[in-house]
C-alpha cells in the first residue's frame, strides 16, 4: 500500500508540469491572439501587401536648337526582404564593398522587421550585376528613373538640380516642376514569400503619365562661351566671383545667363550654397558708370540736353559740401553730353543729374524697371534697391546720377539697357520658349511681353550713339568687334563696406553692351567681383564682353554691317 503511494506521487509530478505547460500554451495564445493580434497583423500585412508609387519619366529639357540639357536614364535600386535573409552578417559583408557602404549600416537594414527595406538607391549597371551574381535570395534589384545632365557644369544655376524621388529643388527644374514630373502612378497587389505577386490579387494599377519637356530660349553654344570667357577674366584677374547675362533686347529672350563659382549638375551633392547661386538673378550690387546712360538719356527724353550740348567740367564738383572727382584726374575740360558718357565723366553726369531732378531722375529709374522685378520665369528673383527722392540727402543726387547708393541685380540692368537697345521698350525677360508634351504636343508656348514704353525712340536711338562713341573713341575701346557698330558702357564701382558706412578698396568691374548698335540682336552684360590685378572695366570686363558678343553674332548668324 505504501509503494503504491509512492508511485502515485512519482506519477503527479509529470502530470502537474504537463497540465502547467498546456497552461502556458494558452496563456501565450491567448497573448497573442489577444494583446498582440494588431501589432502581429499589421506585420504579416507589411510583408504581404504592396502599396507602391510608380515613378513617372521626368521631361528633358532642350536648348533653342534642340540640345539636350537635362534627360532622364534608367537606373537599379537594390532592395531586401529582411526575413528571407538567412545570413544577414555575410550578407551585409558581401554587400558592403560592392555598395560602397558600411557594413554595420547594411546588417542594421537587413535585420529590421519589415517585408521591404532599401539598402541604395540608383546604383549603376556594373555595381547592379554584381548584386545579382550574388544570388541571395531576399535580395533584388528594380528599376528607377534617374536625373542626368549631359553638359555637367553648362548652365548648371539655371537648369538646377532635383531629389531622390525626382522632385525639382532649384532653377527651372523647381520652378517648372509640376510641368515636368508628369503624374505618378500606383500599384496595389499581395506578394509570396518570395516576393513574386499572387495571382488574382492585383487590385489597383494606375499607368504613369511621363511628364512635359521644356524648350529654352538658351543657345548652349553661346552659354558654354559665356562661362568660359567669365572664367578666364576671374583667374586672370584674380577674382572672386562674376556673373554674364546675354539676351535678345528686342524681345527678352535670355541667350545665356552663368556666374562663377558654378557646380557640376551630375555631382550637387558636392557643390557649396555659393555655387547653387544663379547672382544674375537672386544677388544685388552699386553698378557704377553703367547706369550713367539713364540721366542722359532722361535729359534727353526732357529736352533739357542733346548728345551735343557742351559742359564746363572744374576737375571736382562740390553738391552739398561733397566734393565729386573722376576717376582718373584731369584738369578742368570741356565735353559734350556724349563726352560725359564716353569718358565716364562722374562730374559731368552729376551736372546732368541736377539738371534732370531727383523726382524725373526717380521717375525714370522706376521705368526703366529698377525698382521691381524683372519677371523673369525663375524662382528667388530679388529686386535692386533705390531710395525714394524724400530720402536723398544734399549729394545724393549726383551719386545715384553714376551708380552709387543705388544697388540693382545684373539681370535688371542688362533689362534697362535693352530700354536703349529697342528704341524705348521695356521687356519681360524670359527662359522658357514653350512646353512641349511626351507625344510632341505643344502644351504652351511663351510670347513677348511689351510691359510698357520708357522713351521716344529718338532718345533712344541718342543713347545708342552716346554709347556707340564710347567704343570707338572712348573707355570701352577693348569691347570693339571687328566688323560690327558695338554700343557699350564700362563700369568701375567700389564696394560698400559689410556692417560700417562708406567704401572699401575692392571693386566690381563691368562692361555691358549691345550689337550690331542701331539694330541690336545681342546685349551682353560681363560682372567681375573684386579682380585683384587690375580695378577697370575697360580692363578687366571689356575684353570677356568683345570675345562673347563676337562668338553670339556669329552664332547666331548675324551679318556684319
Amino acid at each position: 500500500m505504501a509503494n503504491l503511494k509512492r508511485h502515485s506521487k512519482r506519477l503527479l509530478i509529470p502530470l502537474w508540469f504537463a497540465i502547467l505547460f498546456f497552461v502556458i500554451i494558452i496563456v501565450k495564445l491567448g497573448y497573442v491572439q489577444l494583446v498582440k493580434h494588431n501589432d502581429y497583423s499589421r506585420q504579416a500585412n507589411s510583408q504581404r501587401q504592396r502599396d507602391e508609387r510608380l515613378l513617372a519619366k521626368r521631361g528633358n529639357i532642350f536648348d533653342a536648337n534642340g540640345e539636350k540639357l537635362a534627360v532622364t536614364i534608367e537606373k537599379e535600386t537594390v532592395f531586401a526582404t529582411p526575413y528571407l535573409i538567412k545570413n544577414p552578417t555575410l550578407t551585409a559583408q558581401k554587400l558592403a564593398t560592392i555598395l560602397k557602404m558600411p557594413s554595420a549600416a547594411i546588417h542594421s537594414k537587413l535585420t529590421k522587421p519589415k517585408g521591404f527595406v532599401f539598402l541604395k538607391r540608383k546604383v549603376g549597371k556594373a555595381t547592379a550585376d554584381k548584386v545579382r551574381k550574388l544570388k541571395i535570395e531576399g535580395l533584388g534589384l528594380y528599376k528607377e528613373n534617374e536625373r542626368y545632365y549631359p553638359s555637367g557644369r553648362l548652365a548648371s544655376q539655371l537648369v538646377g538640380i532635383v531629389g531622390l524621388d525626382n522632385e525639382g529643388l532649384s532653377g527651372l527644374e523647381m520652378k517648372y516642376d509640376k510641368f515636368l514630373k508628369g503624374r505618378y502612378g500606383r500599384l496595389k497587389d499581395e506578394r509570396d514569400a518570395f516576393g513574386q505577386t499572387i495571382p488574382g490579387t492585383k487590385g489597383l494599377y494606375l499607368k504613369p503619365k511621363d511628364g512635359n519637356s521644356l524648350v529654352l530660349t538658351l543657345n548652349r553654344d553661346i552659354q558654354y562661351k559665356a562661362q568660359l570667357e567669365l572664367k578666364n577674366a576671374i583667374k586672370e584677374w584674380e577674382a572672386a566671383s562674376g556673373s554674364v547675362v546675354v539676351l535678345n533686347p528686342q524681345n527678352g529672350e535670355i541667350l545665356a545667363m552663368t556666374s562663377v563659382p558654378d557646380f557640376d549638375l551630375n555631382k550637387f551633392s558636392k557643390a557649396g550654397k555659393e555655387s547653387q547661386k544663379n547672382q544674375p538673378v537672386v544677388s544685388v550690387y552699386e553698378p557704377g558708370s553703367t547706369l550713367k546712360i539713364i540721366a542722359a538719356t532722361a535729359a534727353v527724353e526732357e529736352k533739357i540736353y542733346t548728345r551735343e550740348s557742351s559742359f564746363y567740367l572744374p576737375p571736382t564738383l562740390n553738391v552739398a559740401g561733397k566734393n565729386i572727382g573722376e576717376a582718373h584726374r584731369h584738369e578742368a575740360v570741356n565735353y559734350t553730353l556724349a563726352q560725359i558718357i564716353s569718358e565716364s565723366s562722374n562730374v559731368g553726369i552729376s551736372k546732368v543729374g541736377l539738371a534732370v531732378g531727383k523726382q524725373r531722375l526717380y521717375k525714370y529709374f522706376k521705368s526703366f524697371g529698377l525698382l521691381e522685378n524683372t519677371g523673369i520665369d525663375y524662382p528667388g528673383e530679388v529686386s535692386g534697391f533705390v531710395p525714394k527722392p524724400k530720402h536723398w540727402y544734399g549729394p545724393t543726387i549726383a551719386t545715384v546720377a553714376f551708380g552709387q547708393g543705388i544697388a540693382v541685380s545684373p539681370l535688371q540692368l542688362a533689362r534697362a539697357y535693352s530700354v536703349v537697345a529697342n528704341g524705348g521698350w521695356l521687356y519681360r525677360p524670359y527662359i522658357v520658349k514653350k512646353i512641349v508634351s511626351s507625344s510632341k504636343k505643344t502644351v504652351k508656348t511663351t510670347r513677348p511681353e511689351r510691359l510698357r514704353r520708357v522713351m521716344s525712340q529718338k532718345a533712344a536711338f541718342e543713347g545708342t550713339l552716346m554709347l556707340e562713341k564710347v567704343v570707338s573713341d572712348g573707355t570701352g575701346a577693348a569691347a570693339a568687334v571687328k566688323g560690327y557698330a558695338v554700343a557699350g558702357k564700362t563700369g568701375t564701382a567700389q564696394k560698400a563696406n559689410v556692417g560700417v558706412k562708406g567704401y572699401g578698396k575692392s571693386y566690381i568691374s563691368s562692361f555691358i553692351g549691345f550689337a550690331p548698335a542701331e539694330n541690336a540682336k545681342v546685349l551682353v552684360l560681363v560682372v567681375v567681383d573684386s579682380p585683384k590685378k587690375a580695378i577697370y572695366g575697360s580692363q578687366v570686363a571689356a575684353p570677356a564682353f568683345k570675345n562673347i558678343m563676337e562668338f553670339a553674332l556669329h552664332e547666331l548668324k548675324i551679318p556684319p554691317q
